[in-house]
């Protein structure tokens, strides 16, 4: 690299180096605002007498027909519903037909149906229909109750106990879960306390997208300037979760209770216990009886077997297995396992393992090592 080059680079806008928070601020918003709209389309079309479709994006949402309605409740399919007025077909505009009995059949199995639900289909024998192995092919099958869901075509959920308030993309994958339910309180922001454990800690307000430097300035420990590192205004704003949202090839798998979560595209949970008020970046995990709640994940973050709460993981951070934290803010490329780690800020391109301990420790440079039994705090 030349000097000109790198000293182009070093005189690039802050606001340049930050493109990819901010975008992928903007872009959360997006989405929970498709949310709504959709949710609002389902209501308007609920409300209308008769059966005449509205359109949304490329899709087609409409009621169901009684014929429809006699398949879903017939030996084909099995299901039960205590309004069949409130459940709609949603389908792209290609593929709609006025009979999708066959639809239905096909990709609609063996579950009880509450409140308001939309039900996603692809046109039998396309494509997209039979894509993925018989286990993971699209459809709606053996789920003990769905209510109040927006599952669009494409997607697959089996083998469920309850699933309330949560919309599934094209893609996604919800299957072998216990209870699944969104509660309308849960917001995109948390206060972290740091330092001293027992009052007089410092807080910091944390989003997804937060940086170590805006951390620091939040606690006034930055020199730099406040213009420098700390996200537009315009995407500090915070966002509330109605629903559950599973982006596109986004998956949550054989975990017991999952509740006010939001997972982008490629993040998956699988085999957790509890994940409850949690936001996963893309290409971020959370597996393996990992007990978490409250909690942040940034690009390819992961949490393993372990128990955590009010913690924000900032891009490639792992946890676990067997860590217990709290109150934690883990910087980029950091990994903390089998130790604790409580009301922290711990910098990028640390380690702390093997039974170590870490209390009210602000280390905001990081690029250390705490290892075989180390206390600090």
């Amino acid at each position: 690299m030349n000097m000109a080059t790198k000293h182009d680079r070093s005189l690039m806008p802050q606001s340049k180096r930050l493109d990819p928070f901010g975008k992928s601020r903007c872009m959360r918003a997006k989405n929970l605002s498709r949310s709504e709209q959709l949710a609002k389309a389902a209501a308007d079309t609920i409300a209308k007498d008769g059966i005449s479709p509205a359109s949304f994006e490329s899709f087609i949402l409409r009621r169901i027909t009684r014929a429809e309605m006699a398949t879903l409740g017939g030996a084909s399919c099995r299901c039960r519903c205590r309004g069949w007025e409130n459940i709609l077909v949603m389908t792209r505009a290609g593929d709609h037909k006025s009979d999708m009995s066959a639809e239905l059949s096909d990709q609609v199995q063996d579950t009880t149906f509450s409140g308001f639900c939309v039900l996603g289909l692809v046109k039998c024998g396309t494509v997209r229909a039979s894509a993925d192995p018989p286990p993971l092919r699209a459809g709606i099958r053996r789920n003990g109750l769905g209510a109040n869901c927006i599952l669009e075509p494409g997607c697959c959920v089996q083998n469920n106990g309850n699933v309330d308030r949560t919309h599934l993309w094209q893609g996604a994958k919800l299957m072998d879960c216990d209870y699944v339910s969104a509660d309308d309180t849960f917001v995109d922001e948390m206060e972290i306390t740091l330092g001293a454990e027992s009052g007089g800690g410092r807080k910091v307000k944390v989003q997804a997208e937060t940086t170590v430097v805006d951390a620091c300035q939040r606690l006034g420990i930055s020199k730099t300037s406040m213009n420098q590192g700390v996200l537009p205004d315009r995407v500090n704003l915070t966002m509330k979760l109605r629903m559950n949202i599973i982006c596109s090839e986004a998956s949550i798998a054989s975990t017991a209770t999952v509740a006010n979560v939001y997972l982008s595209s490629h993040s998956f949970i699988d085999a957790a216990t509890c994940v409850k008020n949690a936001v996963l970046l893309p290409h971020s995990k959370i597996i393996h009886a990992s007990t978490v709640d409250s909690v942040f994940l940034q690009w390819n973050a992961k949490i393993v077997t372990s128990a955590v709460s009010s913690t924000l993981l900032m891009e490639c951070a792992e946890l676990g297995p067997n860590s217990s934290v709290s109150s934690v803010l883990l910087g980029p490329d950091s990994h903390l396992s089998h130790g604790e780690c409580h009301h922290s800020l711990i910098g990028p391109n640390t380690n702390s393992h093997h039974q170590s301990l870490l209390i009210s420790v602000l280390w905001p440079l990081g690029r250390g090592n705490v290892g075989y039994g180390g206390n600090v705090g």
